[in-house]
C-alpha cells in the first residue's frame, strides 16, 4: 500500500509542478489477479518521462525536481520494497503522453506473509 501511495504522490507532484494545477488526476487504475500474481496498473496524463530519464527513475537520489523539493528516494524505495517481496515495478512512458506504472506481486509471497491473529 505504501508503494502504491508513493507512486500516486509522485504522479500528483509531477502534474502539479508541470501544469501548475491545484489538484491532480490519476485517470486509470486497474487491479487484477490470477492464481499466481496481483497486478496494479495506474496511469496519469502528465508530461511523461523522457527517454533519457526512464533508465534512472528507480535509482536512489535521482530526481527531476528542483533542489530542496525532493530527495529522489521515493521510487527507489518503492522499487526495493517490491523486489524484496519477489515482485516487480515497471514504467512505460513517452514524453507528452503521461506515464503508466505497473506493480506486480506474486500471490504465493503475499500468502506466505499473511499471519493469523494468533501469530500476531
Amino acid at each position: 500500500m505504501k508503494v502504491y501511495f508513493n507512486g500516486s504522490c509522485n504522479i500528483c507532484n509531477a502534474e502539479i509542478s508541470h501544469y501548475k494545477k491545484k489538484t491532480c488526476n490519476i485517470n486509470y487504475v486497474d487491479i487484477s489477479k490470477n492464481k499466481d500474481e496481483l497486478k496494479i496498473t495506474y496511469k496519469d496524463e502528465g508530461k511523461g518521462i523522457s527517454k533519457e530519464n526512464l533508465p534512472e527513475i528507480f535509482e536512489p537520489f535521482f530526481t527531476t525536481k528542483s533542489v530542496g523539493e525532493g530527495t529522489g528516494l521515493g521510487l527507489a524505495l518503492s522499487y526495493e520494497i517490491i523486489q524484496q517481496h519477489s515482485g516487480d515495478l515497471t514504467v512505460e512512458s513517452e514524453e507528452g503522453q503521461g506515464a503508466t506504472f505497473t506493480l506486480t506481486l506474486p500471490l504465493t509471497e503475499l500468502n506466505n506473509n499473511h499471519r493469523t491473529k494468533e501469530e500476531v
